[in-house]
């Protein structure tokens, strides 16, 4: 995933965070992810 990150934004650093979480304190939780992308054709 890295590289194709790398290759699309070599030019540009928009902001980014990769996180990893193994287990949560209770198991019942749920994670909610929201992301927004805008691409234009060249």
């Amino acid at each position: 995933m890295l590289y194709a990150h790398g290759e699309f934004f070599s030019l540009i650093r928009p902001a980014c965070k990769f996180v990893e979480v193994s287990r949560f304190i209770n198991t019942d939780w749920l994670v909610e992810i929201e992301a927004d992308a805008v691409v234009e054709n060249k």
